[in-house]
Protein backbone atom coordinates (compact mmCIF):
# COMPACT_ATOMS: atom_id res chain seq x y z
CA UNK A 1 0.00 0.00 0.00
CA UNK A 2 1.34 3.19 -0.45
CA UNK A 3 0.44 6.91 -0.33
CA UNK A 4 0.77 10.01 -2.84
CA UNK A 5 2.76 12.51 -0.83
CA UNK A 6 3.30 16.52 -1.67
CA UNK A 7 4.91 19.10 0.34
CA UNK A 8 3.94 22.75 -0.86
CA UNK A 9 7.15 25.39 -0.14
CA UNK A 10 6.13 28.79 1.16
CA UNK A 11 7.68 31.99 2.13
CA UNK A 12 5.78 34.21 4.57
CA UNK A 13 7.40 37.25 3.26
CA UNK A 14 6.52 36.64 -0.25
CA UNK A 15 2.83 36.77 -1.99
CA UNK A 16 1.20 36.36 -5.50
CA UNK A 17 0.12 39.26 -5.56
CA UNK A 18 2.26 42.60 -6.78
CA UNK A 19 3.23 44.42 -3.67
CA UNK A 20 6.35 46.36 -1.60
CA UNK A 21 6.31 45.81 2.23
CA UNK A 22 7.55 48.67 3.80
CA UNK A 23 9.25 47.91 7.32
CA UNK A 24 10.21 50.80 9.77
CA UNK A 25 12.47 50.28 12.38
CA UNK A 26 14.46 52.35 15.43
CA UNK A 27 17.91 50.55 16.54
CA UNK A 28 19.14 53.59 19.12
CA UNK A 29 15.66 55.40 18.85
CA UNK A 30 12.48 55.55 21.13
CA UNK A 31 8.63 56.20 20.61
CA UNK A 32 7.33 58.65 22.28
CA UNK A 33 11.02 60.03 23.69
CA UNK A 34 12.74 60.66 20.64
CA UNK A 35 10.16 59.66 17.48
CA UNK A 36 6.17 61.31 18.01
CA UNK A 37 4.79 61.02 14.64
CA UNK A 38 5.84 58.86 11.49
CA UNK A 39 4.41 58.99 8.30
CA UNK A 40 5.20 56.86 5.22
CA UNK A 41 5.00 58.25 1.48
CA UNK A 42 5.17 57.15 -1.26
CA UNK A 43 5.81 59.42 -5.36
CA UNK A 44 4.99 58.57 -8.64
CA UNK A 45 5.86 61.10 -10.63
CA UNK A 46 3.98 59.81 -13.19
CA UNK A 47 0.14 59.98 -11.13
CA UNK A 48 -2.05 62.30 -11.13
CA UNK A 49 -1.41 62.62 -7.50
CA UNK A 50 2.14 62.14 -7.41
CA UNK A 51 2.62 62.68 -3.48
CA UNK A 52 0.40 60.20 -1.66
CA UNK A 53 0.57 59.19 2.12
CA UNK A 54 0.25 55.49 2.76
CA UNK A 55 0.74 55.48 6.62
CA UNK A 56 0.57 58.89 9.40
CA UNK A 57 0.70 57.87 13.10
CA UNK A 58 -0.27 61.60 13.27
CA UNK A 59 1.08 63.63 16.31
CA UNK A 60 1.35 62.42 18.66
CA UNK A 61 1.71 65.55 21.26
CA UNK A 62 -0.10 63.71 24.47
CA UNK A 63 2.00 60.10 23.88
CA UNK A 64 4.55 60.98 26.87
CA UNK A 65 1.81 62.15 29.06
CA UNK A 66 -0.04 58.91 30.19
CA UNK A 67 -2.09 58.48 26.75
CA UNK A 68 -0.18 55.35 25.61
CA UNK A 69 -3.17 54.52 22.93
CA UNK A 70 -2.29 57.33 20.73
CA UNK A 71 1.35 55.75 20.74
CA UNK A 72 2.12 53.83 17.64
CA UNK A 73 4.87 51.51 18.49
CA UNK A 74 8.14 50.24 15.78
CA UNK A 75 8.62 48.44 13.91
CA UNK A 76 5.69 49.93 11.53
CA UNK A 77 5.20 47.79 8.09
CA UNK A 78 2.85 48.74 5.55
CA UNK A 79 1.91 47.36 2.51
CA UNK A 80 1.58 48.90 -0.68
CA UNK A 81 -0.11 47.90 -4.16
CA UNK A 82 1.01 49.29 -7.19
CA UNK A 83 -2.74 50.35 -8.49
CA UNK A 84 -2.76 52.00 -11.73
CA UNK A 85 1.42 52.53 -11.60
CA UNK A 86 3.01 51.36 -14.76
CA UNK A 87 5.39 48.51 -13.45
CA UNK A 88 7.99 49.88 -15.27
CA UNK A 89 8.21 53.58 -13.35
CA UNK A 90 10.39 54.01 -10.07
CA UNK A 91 8.58 54.66 -7.19
CA UNK A 92 9.64 56.37 -4.30
CA UNK A 93 9.38 55.87 -0.72
CA UNK A 94 9.82 58.55 1.88
CA UNK A 95 9.73 57.81 5.40
CA UNK A 96 9.62 61.00 8.01
CA UNK A 97 9.68 60.53 11.54
CA UNK A 98 8.71 63.99 13.52
CA UNK A 99 9.20 64.79 17.45
CA UNK A 100 7.05 67.37 18.82
CA UNK A 101 7.70 70.02 15.88
CA UNK A 102 6.20 69.57 12.20
CA UNK A 103 9.55 68.90 10.79
CA UNK A 104 11.34 65.89 10.44
CA UNK A 105 13.87 64.92 12.79
CA UNK A 106 14.93 61.82 10.76
CA UNK A 107 13.81 61.68 6.79
CA UNK A 108 14.92 58.66 4.29
CA UNK A 109 13.81 57.58 1.11
CA UNK A 110 14.59 54.92 -0.86
CA UNK A 111 13.73 53.91 -4.86
CA UNK A 112 12.43 50.91 -6.42
CA UNK A 113 9.83 49.26 -9.01
CA UNK A 114 7.27 47.22 -8.83
CA UNK A 115 7.94 43.45 -10.08
CA UNK A 116 4.55 41.73 -11.91
CA UNK A 117 3.82 39.13 -9.07
CA UNK A 118 6.30 39.40 -6.37
CA UNK A 119 6.55 40.98 -3.17
CA UNK A 120 9.36 42.95 -2.45
CA UNK A 121 10.48 44.10 0.99
CA UNK A 122 12.10 47.32 1.74
CA UNK A 123 13.72 48.50 5.27
CA UNK A 124 13.75 51.54 6.97
CA UNK A 125 16.27 51.79 10.18
CA UNK A 126 16.01 55.09 11.75
CA UNK A 127 19.35 56.10 13.60
CA UNK A 128 20.25 58.61 16.06
CA UNK A 129 22.98 59.57 13.73
CA UNK A 130 20.63 60.86 11.40
CA UNK A 131 18.43 63.32 14.01
CA UNK A 132 18.30 66.76 12.74
CA UNK A 133 20.27 65.74 9.32
CA UNK A 134 18.25 67.71 6.80
CA UNK A 135 19.14 66.62 2.69
CA UNK A 136 18.23 69.07 0.49
CA UNK A 137 17.14 66.95 -2.51
CA UNK A 138 14.65 64.86 -2.94
CA UNK A 139 17.49 62.42 -4.51
CA UNK A 140 19.05 62.46 -1.53
CA UNK A 141 18.19 60.61 2.20
CA UNK A 142 20.20 60.36 6.03
CA UNK A 143 21.74 56.83 6.11
CA UNK A 144 23.41 55.27 9.07
CA UNK A 145 26.13 57.37 9.71
CA UNK A 146 24.32 60.44 9.49
CA UNK A 147 25.32 61.96 6.29
CA UNK A 148 23.24 62.46 3.02
CA UNK A 149 23.84 60.01 0.70
CA UNK A 150 21.90 59.55 -2.72
CA UNK A 151 18.59 57.01 -2.12
CA UNK A 152 20.25 53.78 -3.86
CA UNK A 153 17.86 52.38 -6.89
CA UNK A 154 15.75 49.64 -6.81
CA UNK A 155 15.54 49.40 -2.94
CA UNK A 156 18.80 49.44 -2.04
CA UNK A 157 20.39 46.12 -0.42
CA UNK A 158 17.75 43.73 0.51
CA UNK A 159 17.54 40.03 1.74
CA UNK A 160 15.09 38.10 -1.10
CA UNK A 161 14.67 34.28 0.45
CA UNK A 162 14.21 31.58 -2.08
CA UNK A 163 13.60 27.61 -1.83
CA UNK A 164 14.90 25.51 -4.38
CA UNK A 165 11.58 24.08 -4.79
CA UNK A 166 8.38 25.67 -4.80
CA UNK A 167 6.33 22.13 -4.92
CA UNK A 168 8.06 19.01 -4.86
CA UNK A 169 6.45 15.50 -5.31
CA UNK A 170 7.60 12.09 -3.00
CA UNK A 171 5.87 10.20 -5.29
CA UNK A 172 4.40 6.88 -4.28
CA UNK A 173 5.60 6.49 -0.52
CA UNK A 174 4.96 3.15 0.61
CA UNK A 175 3.16 3.08 4.12
CA UNK A 176 5.49 2.02 6.90
CA UNK A 177 8.89 3.38 5.08
CA UNK A 178 10.09 6.55 5.06
CA UNK A 179 11.25 8.95 2.20
CA UNK A 180 13.68 12.13 3.13
CA UNK A 181 14.05 15.21 0.97
CA UNK A 182 17.05 17.87 1.60
CA UNK A 183 15.21 21.54 0.49
CA UNK A 184 17.80 24.43 0.17
CA UNK A 185 16.80 27.57 1.15
CA UNK A 186 18.66 30.53 -0.57
CA UNK A 187 18.96 34.30 -0.01
CA UNK A 188 19.16 35.83 -3.24
CA UNK A 189 19.36 39.07 -2.42
CA UNK A 190 22.07 41.46 -1.69
CA UNK A 191 21.45 42.06 2.29
CA UNK A 192 21.65 39.22 5.45
CA UNK A 193 17.89 38.42 6.18
CA UNK A 194 16.85 38.53 9.91
CA UNK A 195 16.60 35.12 12.19
CA UNK A 196 14.75 32.76 9.57
CA UNK A 197 12.03 30.42 11.27
CA UNK A 198 11.28 27.01 9.34
CA UNK A 199 7.61 25.77 10.31
CA UNK A 200 5.28 22.47 8.84
CA UNK A 201 2.42 21.90 8.71
CA UNK A 202 -0.44 19.56 6.88
CA UNK A 203 -0.65 16.18 7.18
CA UNK A 204 0.77 14.97 10.32
CA UNK A 205 2.96 11.85 8.34
CA UNK A 206 5.29 14.82 7.28
CA UNK A 207 8.06 15.59 9.97
CA UNK A 208 11.29 17.83 9.75
CA UNK A 209 14.06 15.46 10.37
CA UNK A 210 17.02 18.07 10.26
CA UNK A 211 17.19 21.98 10.15
CA UNK A 212 20.18 24.20 9.59
CA UNK A 213 18.39 27.27 8.82
CA UNK A 214 15.91 28.07 11.87
CA UNK A 215 17.13 30.77 14.13
CA UNK A 216 20.00 32.10 11.75
CA UNK A 217 20.10 35.28 10.08
CA UNK A 218 20.25 34.11 6.00
CA UNK A 219 23.12 34.99 4.44
CA UNK A 220 24.79 31.89 2.80
CA UNK A 221 22.07 28.50 1.70
CA UNK A 222 20.87 26.61 4.65
CA UNK A 223 19.10 23.23 4.21
CA UNK A 224 16.06 21.86 6.16
CA UNK A 225 15.32 18.00 5.57
CA UNK A 226 11.22 16.61 5.40
CA UNK A 227 10.68 13.26 6.05
CA UNK A 228 7.40 11.62 4.76
CA UNK A 229 6.43 8.10 7.21
CA UNK A 230 2.96 7.56 5.52
CA UNK A 231 0.52 5.49 8.21
CA UNK A 232 -2.64 5.08 5.72
CA UNK A 233 -2.67 5.37 2.41
CA UNK A 234 -4.57 7.83 0.32
CA UNK A 235 -3.32 11.54 -0.47
CA UNK A 236 -1.02 13.57 1.63
CA UNK A 237 -0.22 17.20 1.68
CA UNK A 238 1.96 19.63 3.54
CA UNK A 239 3.28 22.77 3.83
CA UNK A 240 7.05 24.16 4.85
CA UNK A 241 6.91 27.58 5.22
CA UNK A 242 10.69 29.84 6.23
CA UNK A 243 9.98 33.48 7.58
CA UNK A 244 12.35 36.08 8.24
Amino acid sequence: MRALATLALLLTACSPGTEVLVRVSATDLAVPADLQRLRISVTNPNATDPTRIVYDSGLLTLCGEGVTAKCFSLPVTVDITPGSTNLATSVRVEVDAFAAASTPVVSEASVFQFVRGQSQRLDFDLVRACLGTGCASQDLACGSMGACALVSPNGGAQPVLAFDQITYDYGAAPVGETLTRVFTLKNNGTKTSGPVAISLSGDPDFSITANDCQGIPLGPPCTVSVTIAPTTTGPKNGTLVASA
